[in-house]
């Protein structure tokens, strides 16, 4: 019997390892979908910037891309980040739709909350929410409340 791994699957493979050995274990975290198929890795990089990749059955599907934002008044959250805290959890329910073709739509998913505050400080912090889905990824920032009362 021989034994056939695709050299996308062993990049794929390393590029998780290396990412989470250069950002520790603290500033990664990982959410799958409901079905296992799709999976979502979220870190931090070597200059504090972050980023995700997305896997669909082993083999990868996006490779690491960077996330970040820059605001009107300069201030960026495009690197020097530091995780403050990370959660998970999972979440299955319907929505009706207003028109379409079926009545009841299934909403699933586990969800990953990545909370970040810029440069150490935690006046000015954001969280980065994730969702897997079984046929989807999507994410989405949220500013909650800042700690100075300044408002966004």
């Amino acid at each position: 019997m021989r034994l056939s791994i695709k050299l996308p699957s062993i990049v794929y493979m390393l590029m998780l390892l290396v990412s989470n050995a250069a950002s520790g274990p603290d500033n990664s975290a990982r959410v799958s979908s409901p079905n296992e198929k799709i999976k979502v890795l979220v870190s931090l990089n070597q200059q504090g910037g972050l980023q995700y990749a997305v896997g669909y059955n082993g083999e990868p599907l996006l490779l690491e891309s960077r996330l970040g934002l820059k605001l009107a008044d300069g201030q960026g959250f495009e690197k020097g980040l530091s995780v403050t805290n990370s959660s998970k959890g999972s979440y299955e329910g319907t929505w009706t739709p207003v028109t379409g073709e079926r009545s009841t739509i299934v909403d699933r998913y586990n969800g990953l909350v990545f909370s970040l505050s810029n440069d150490g400080s935690d006046n000015t912090r954001l969280q980065v929410k994730f969702r897997a889905y079984d046929e989807a990824v999507a994410f989405c920032y949220e500013f909650p409340d800042q700690q100075d009362g300044k408002g966004f």
